[in-house]
């Protein structure tokens, strides 16, 4: 204990044998140093380190001590996995694994390091990220997969997809907009929707991304929407209503476009001129309803579909 006054067995200048209180010391703090630094076994650029005990998935699993080839005159990322296999990289820290040291090394020797172990994670930290989602998939940093509460943000300009790192759970905000959709995965399995201005919890369970939790978007009332003889995006607030009538005369086609998140309308053509109104996303095929007509439709994410036939 770091205290002034001490629980340990501390060492006083006269006593004998110096050393085995202090080995005694070090076997107590031994949990500790699992990961550290090996002195014995670092030389060149060959990095040893120490080995431990770790719970792996709930078990109690021996960490054997061990060594790690760098590469020359680069920065190297030492890391482990969940399952306590050590390596290392020279681009930087892989989401989803235990960072351990930053060494800088020169062409055969190490120049500097830094122990990049932390252990204790403070309550009070609100580990919170916001990540950019916008004209392309995203795959979060090794920093940004660390953290619990995830916010996307960014007007979409496509169907996107966050990578997540294989293991873990996050609680996410999606607060992109536009008419498309968040999908949150992992690199090679399959993942979730998450609606915009809505919060879930999600899992990742070494392969997929699976839903625990979400709130549920506020469904307001009925908009009424004169078409002006023009094809209409609808905003996000205007697709949160579940009654959508257009109104007008129409001298051809015109489309409604809704986003693409799963979501169900009742659709009116209170329209005139004989074409109808044409229920679309921004991309994909949609359902026309003839003048005077209402139907059930809903988008899937890719499309919108039919539910019932015109009455």
């Amino acid at each position: 204990m770091s205290n002034s006054t001490t629980l340990l067995d501390t060492i006083s200048s006269s006593q004998a044998t110096k050393e085995v209180t202090a080995n005694a010391m070090f076997d107590a703090a031994s949990p500790a140093m699992i990961f550290g630094r090996r002195a014995s076994t670092t030389t060149a650029l060959t990095w040893g380190f120490y080995g431990g005990r770790m719970l792996v998935d709930g078990v109690l699993t021996a960490i054997a001590n061990g060594t790690v080839a760098l590469t020359a005159s680069t920065t190297n990322y030492v890391e482990a996995t969940r399952a306590g296999v050590v390596s290392k990289n020279t681009t930087g820290f892989t989401a989803g694994s235990i960072p351990l040291y930053t060494i800088v090394t020169g062409t055969a020797t190490v120049t500097s390091y830094t122990d990049e172990r932390v252990w204790v994670d403070p309550a009070y930290l609100t580990h919170q990220v916001s990540v950019a989602v916008t004209s392309g998939d995203v795959t979060l940093t090794a920093a940004q997969a660390r953290a619990r509460y995830l916010t996307t943000t960014g007007a979409l300009t496509g169907n996107r997809s966050v990578i997540l790192p294989n293991n873990g759970f996050w609680m996410i905000y999606c607060n992109n907009t536009g008419l498309y959709t968040t999908t949150f995965k992992t690199a090679a399995g399959t993942g979730v929707v998450i609606a915009q201005g809505t919060r879930a919890l999600v899992f990742a369970d070494g392969t997929n991304v699976v839903l625990l939790s979400q709130s549920q978007p506020v469904i307001a009332g009925r908009l009424v929407k004169a078409m002006a003889d023009a094809n209409y995006t609808l905003t996000l607030a205007e697709a949160q209503n579940n009654i959508l009538e257009c109104t007008g005369a129409l001298t051809g086609l015109r489309n409604l476009v809704v986003p693409l998140t799963a979501q169900q309308w009742t659709v009116f053509a209170n329209v005139t001129g004989g074409v109808g109104i044409q229920v679309i996303g921004a991309s994909g095929t949609g359902v026309t309803v003839a003048d005077g007509k209402r139907a059930i439709v809903y988008a899937d994410g890719t499309n919108v579909v039919r539910v019932t036939a015109d009455v």
